[in-house]
């Protein structure tokens, strides 16, 4: 259709550079090496978001190391709404872009076979990885088990090599010991649809490497503090027998106590459950929460 292919732009020698990537005949890696920290507002922030995320599955840059930066998202959602860098954000950029400086992907060799290990966090030791798959920074529900963790992972990570070099794992890696391991091949529906027509082996006999030796963890970071905070303090409580769900605090402003109460239908357990539910909607700051129940 008239289009052509200027002579001067073809690269017949590496490091051959193509979309962003510097590609030399063993290592990827990108051709930007620094990234902007002049955040002023919701634009600035989505444009250096935006600089990462594209080199994160490369790179290794984890979901941790841009925890802070993400929740600046968070708030006015105008594009010219303010947003400034925390000191503490400030080190993860710093240590985000030291990632960006000193790694690199390696090529891989078509002869041999592709690999998929899950594995837990605060992993040093980078081997020769391909890419790696990370969950969602936010996830769908607030708590998974570790069979939906690791089918999120395998799919993402089926579905990527499928794209990438359109071939399947010749083995995927599981975190379990053999009982659990022999179990969840037969009962774990998670499982059965992660795998649905892999024609792969799976085992939990990981590589002789550190890497793959790390103690694996899928754990969340707890999102309370072991101290009390500087903030409100919220009580809540629940009777099986009046079916009442009680919240009570005292107003920062007023200095009156304030109460919510509501019927719920249910165990005494439920009642206090819910309760504690209806606390974090009312309350979107930190708070303390005093209750008198352990199974909530």
């Amino acid at each position: 259709v008239g289009l052509e292919i200027s002579t001067a732009k073809i690269q017949e020698i590496a490091p051959w550079k193509y979309l962003g990537w510097k590609i030399t005949d063993l290592t990827t890696r990108p051709q930007k090496i620094q990234v902007s920290s002049e955040i002023n507002n919701l634009q600035d922030l989505h444009q250096l978001l935006g600089e990462i995320s594209w080199m994160r599955p490369i790179l290794g840059i984890t979901n941790d190391d841009l925890a802070l930066l993400f929740n600046l998202l968070r708030g006015d959602r105008n594009i010219k709404s303010p947003r400034t860098l925390t000191p503490e954000a400030q080190k993860d950029l710093e240590k985000i872009v030291k990632i960006i400086q000193r790694r690199q992907a390696h090529h891989f060799v078509t002869s041999l076979p592709f690999y998929l290990a899950v594995l837990g966090e605060k992993i040093q030791d980078p081997l020769l990885i391909i890419e790696w798959i990370f969950l969602s920074f936010r996830l769908p529900k607030t708590i998974l088990t570790d069979w939906e963790i690791s089918a999120q992972i395998i799919v993402k990570a089926r579905t990527r090599l499928l794209t990438m070099a359109g071939r399947e794992f010749s083995v995927i890696y599981l975190p379990l010991k053999k009982l659990y391991f022999d179990w969840a091949m037969q009962k774990s529906e998670d499982l059965h649809i992660t795998l649905l027509g892999y024609p792969g082996a799976c085992t939990i006999h990981f590589p002789s490497h550190k890497l793959l030796k790390a103690k694996i963890s899928f754990r969340e970071k707890p999102k309370i503090s072991e101290e009390l905070l500087d903030a409100i303090t919220v009580f809540t409580d629940g009777s099986g027998k009046t079916h009442k769900s009680v919240i009570t605090w005292q107003n920062p402003t007023t200095g009156e106590w304030e109460s919510n109460i509501k019927i719920v239908q249910g165990s005494p357990q439920i009642v206090e459950l819910a309760a504690v539910v209806r606390a974090f909607k009312l309350f979107q700051q930190p708070f303390n929460l005093v209750k008198d129940s352990a199974y909530v």
